[in-house]
């Protein structure tokens, strides 16, 4: 769960800014005894407030009808949105950090909010945003967000919050401050990108009748070995730039290096003037690593594979390990 917890956090400041200006309606109807029919309309707070936290719950009521629902494939981008939107508004108004159990007690643990109290940073009960929002989609008062955050709050006694935390600004467990670091084009090109990451590996994995295909070694082994196999030439393959069999390959490549070095996406914005024109990165989707602040181009390591299939899983072996530079001088060198 780590290497998925770190990719949660270092993804913040593209996920949840992208959650809010294009899942959050400019308006939202929410419960009010005060009106004829028992509801009213109203612009909806953006603002990561405490005040905000009943709209978000009624458009979440409006938009998943049961917990169920919330967990289908096909809504857990959006449940995933509100969990941090929800998250964000505890941090700045108590204190905090994310944080996750690395136990392994539980397989399936998410990250959760580990807030701020009178006793101490960090010092209060956790805040499970999973359960939170399975609870408000089971009772559907409409208040379950706002009292939790009045439960959090009491923990404080008479003293008020001592400090205000994000997990936009790369200040929370980050593995690099990745929000100091995003263009605005890069931003809406991960907005984009993320979602089409792990379908493009589904569909792509499909296609591979016959074998298992894991985040492992074994199967970047197995890719590039098959790359040689599809392609006698690397301009053979640039050929094949955007057709669905390089994109899922691409994809697959990226996130098992992505998980075995706990890095995140970046992308190389042509607009941003942080690239030269003869920088990998540009234009491209990439990966970067806090250990060393090495990154990692994985189409070039697509191109590389064509004169040496070992590549792959060298780049795997050395992010496992903490050699990240020394894969990357190899990769590098079938280039040249």
């Amino acid at each position: 769960m780590s290497a998925e917890f770190d990719a949660f956090i270092a993804n913040m400041p593209v996920r949840l800014p992208a959650f809010v200006a294009d899942e959050l309606p400019d308006a939202v109807t929410v419960e009010d005894d005060s009106a004829e029919d028992g509801s009213a309309q109203y612009d909806f707070l953006k603002d990561y407030s405490p005040q905000s936290l009943p709209y978000v719950e009624a458009f979440a009521l409006s938009e998943l009808e049961s917990p169920e629902q919330a967990a289908e494939p096909e809504y857990q981008a959006f449940s995933e949105g509100v969990l941090r939107y929800v998250g964000e508004v505890f941090l700045r108004a108590f204190g905090g950090r994310w944080d996750f159990d690395d136990s392994g007690a539980d397989p399936a643990a998410m990250p959760f909010i580990r807030p701020d109290s009178a006793t101490g940073n960090e010092q209060g009960e956790p805040v499970d945003l999973v359960q939170l929002l399975m609870t408000a989609l089971s009772v559907r008062s409409g208040d379950v967000f706002i009292s939790a955050y009045a439960e959090v709050l009491e923990g404080f006694d008479d003293q008020p919050p001592r400090r205000s935390c994000t997990g936009l600004e790369g200040t929370v467990s980050a593995p690099f401050d990745a929000a100091a670091q995003i263009s605005d084009g890069e931003r809406d090109f991960l907005a984009d990108f993320l979602p089409t990451v792990e379908p493009a590996i589904a569909e792509w994995v499909d296609s591979q009748a016959g074998d298992d295909w894991d985040f492992d070694r074994a199967s970047l082994d197995r890719l590039g070995r098959q790359l040689q196999a599809r392609y006698d030439t690397v301009d053979e393959l640039i050929e094949d730039a955007g057709e669905e069999y390089l994109t899922g390959a691409m994809s697959f490549a990226g996130e098992a290096l992505r998980r075995a070095g706990r890095g995140a996406w970046r992308y190389g914005d042509p607009d941003s003037g942080a690239f030269e024109d003869e920088d990998p990165r540009l234009g491209q989707p990439y990966l970067q690593f806090a250990v060393e602040g090495v990154d990692v181009v994985p189409m070039m390591l697509l191109l590389g594979s064509i004169e040496d299939a070992d590549i792959l899983p060298l780049a795997y072996d050395a992010l496992a390990g903490g050699g990240v530079g020394e894969a990357i001088a190899q990769a590098d060198a079938q280039e040249d």
